[in-house]
């Protein structure tokens, strides 16, 4: 089991920023289907002549202060045999000022099939804690390639969104002989983890 908060911090933007507010506002706005938008600062004067009567109104600050999608999550795997595996995670975002990045909440039961060889993965989650996804994941060797909304990819479903994720992961744990000291060989790591047993 585990216990993690991840993403915590911020960003500063000092340079070249700019910040624009509208609040309590309305307008009538005739002929806006036919405004030509040809930017975001031009924009930004537009709504700002239309809501304000003056284009330079809106505008707030030279300075921004972005939140990362922090969130606590909470993780539990279960070992049913040697290669027969299920994990429970939880994610749950922890907004941590005004200006952040929005994380979806999310619960995910996930069976797998794990050897040293070969891994398959069968995510069930629930996007926001409703939407409900099924994906896939298959790793060979150190390559890894998944999906937690398949779908999609196979037309079962109406597609609001899709995800594909690949990885390589490197394990080098080295070896070590029957003291549990390091070696070079091989063919002492399956000693690694003997425990001597004490007279």
């Amino acid at each position: 089991m585990g216990v993690s908060l991840i993403d915590v911090g911020y960003l500063n933007y000092t340079s070249g920023t700019r910040t624009y507010a509208f609040n309590h506002l309305n307008t009538d706005w005739y002929g806006v289907d036919t405004t030509s938008f040809g930017g975001l600062v031009q924009t930004d004067s537009i709504l700002s002549e239309q809501f304000y009567g003056n284009y330079r109104q809106s505008r707030d600050k030279r300075k921004l202060t972005m939140y990362l999608p922090t969130a606590a999550s909470v993780q539990f795997d279960v070992a049913f045999t040697e290669n027969y595996f299920i994990n429970l995670s939880v994610i749950q975002r922890v907004p941590l000022g005004k200006n952040s990045i929005r994380r979806a909440n999310q619960i995910a039961i996930t069976p797998r099939f794990e050897s040293r060889r070969i891994e398959i993965a069968l995510p069930i989650s629930y996007y926001e804690l409703f939407r409900p996804r099924v994906g896939l994941s298959f790793r060979f060797g150190v390559f890894t390639i998944g999906t937690d909304m398949i779908g999609p990819f196979l037309g079962l479903t109406d597609s609001y969104g899709a995800d594909l994720y690949m990885g390589i992961a490197w394990r080098n744990f080295g070896g070590c002989d029957g003291n549990n000291n390091r070696a070079r060989r091989k063919s002492k790591i399956e000693n690694c983890f003997d425990m001597k047993k004490s007279n």
